[in-house]
């Protein structure tokens, strides 16, 4: 698997860094009675989606429904937050899931609210075909560069 580098490349490495710390494992190794085709691992049974991508608001943003489909049952989401600028600004970030992309279960998983330049991330582990992420913005004149990535897998699928 070859990896970009891109504004998003350090959220998503840091993503797959915190997943497979998570999960605690990379590989399950088949034992050798077993045919190499049934070797499962986390890379083979992981989505990365951007939920937000890397750009500057000022006002609460909802993101589009991502599809997930599959059988994704835990993973991680991250929060970049770059430049921010105003007067008390502050944003709430949260992640909504949904098994239809139309009726949305809200804050099933949320990241300490952002007053400055930070980065986050925070275990998911719902099954819900269906993810966006709400970015709640106050203060005065706020402006917040963030970008919300989310990883799933299943490393016991095949």
């Amino acid at each position: 698997m070859t990896w970009c580098v891109s504004k998003m490349g350090r959220s998503i490495a840091v993503a797959v860094l915190v997943l497979c710390a998570t999960l605690a494992v990379l590989t399950i190794v088949a034992p050798s009675d077993v045919d190499a085709a049934s070797q499962r691992d986390v890379f083979s049974n992981a989505k990365v989606v951007e939920l937000h991508n890397a750009a500057a608001r000022t006002s609460t943003a909802t993101g589009t429904g991502q599809d997930l489909a599959g059988h994704f049952r835990t993973g991680v989401a991250t929060l970049s937050c770059g430049t921010v600028s105003g007067t008390s600004p502050t944003n709430t970030v949260t992640l909504d899931g949904s098994d239809d992309n139309s009726t949305w279960n809200a804050a099933q998983a949320s990241f300490t609210q952002c007053t400055a330049a930070c980065f986050q991330s925070v275990a998911v582990r719902k099954a819900y075909r269906y993810w966006r992420s709400v970015q709640t913005i106050g203060g005065t004149s706020p402006s917040f560069t963030c970008s919300v990535t989310l990883l799933m897998a299943d490393p016991s699928s095949k």
